[in-house]
């Protein structure tokens, strides 16, 4: 869904979120390739396994007219389409930085932009798993209050999804029991970077936004710790007290 002014429409941008006199610190989008291929790489099993399937009926001397060509065009159907889907999507996918949010755009409507205030982000995670590993690539994970536990899919046991299982809260830093359900829902819908490369330069980047947003930081004359002056009397690592300025 486009906004609407006056009657006219008007494509979400980044830009329609961020105040007067904010700065952009960093803004980029997914690694094109990866993008593209990383659902590819969840549907070639389905793939392999429905061309092993055709290729044993025509082993066994199957007409190939019917039931044998529909599961031929089911594995063309599964190489080409999501690929194809994920280059459609892919000019809408932007990530934004600025010295106040950080905002996620998967999409043209208003509802497809999520974005916090720097100062909500309590952590940064780097996820990477054998796919990532594989693609050169990392996906990156604000950790927030509405999203506190560390971005793991959790497999199915014996108990089933309503199964309740204790989780690390990685803002409060304790352990909450939460459902199976609940777990899996907040894991798929958490915001986050996609496919990015060198995620570890991002993170960086994220981390000292977060850290200097709304506050007065400085640097230690003695040790040149970096450290927040409202929140800290003297320096947390030397001990030295700042000096202000005349």
């Amino acid at each position: 869904m486009n906004i609407s002014f006056g009657g006219q429409n008007f494509l979400v941008k980044l830009e329609d979120y961020l105040d007067p006199f904010e700065k952009i610190m960093w803004r980029g989008k997914p690694d094109k390739k990866a993008f593209m291929l990383w659902e590819e790489f969840m549907v070639i099993p389905f793939a392999l396994i429905f061309f092993v399937v055709f290729l044993l009926m025509l082993s066994m001397g199957v007409n190939l007219i019917g039931f044998p060509l529909f599961v031929l065009a089911l594995v063309i159907g599964l190489i080409v389409v999501p690929p194809w889907m994920q280059l459609r999507m892919y000019p809408n996918a932007e990530y934004m930085i600025t010295n106040q949010k950080l905002l996620i755009k998967e999409g043209l409507r208003k509802d497809d932009v999520w974005f916090t205030r720097l100062e909500k982000i309590k952590k940064v995670v780097v996820k990477k798993g054998n796919l990532s590993r594989i693609l050169g690539t990392g996906k990156i994970y604000p950790i927030t209050e509405t999203y506190p536990y560390y971005p793991k899919h959790q497999g199915n046991t014996q108990g089933g999804i309503h199964m309740m299982v204790k989780v690390y809260n990685l803002v409060t830093g304790e352990y909450d029991k939460v459902g199976r359900w609940d777990l899996y829902h907040k894991f798929l819908s958490h915001p986050h970077l996609d496919v990015m490369k060198d995620p570890y330069s991002i993170q960086k980047i994220l981390e000292e936004a977060i850290f200097g947003a709304g506050t007065n930081y400085g640097n230690c004359e003695y040790c040149s710790y970096r450290y927040d002056l409202n929140k800290e009397g003297r320096c947390p690592n030397c001990g030295a007290t700042h000096r202000k300025n005349d």
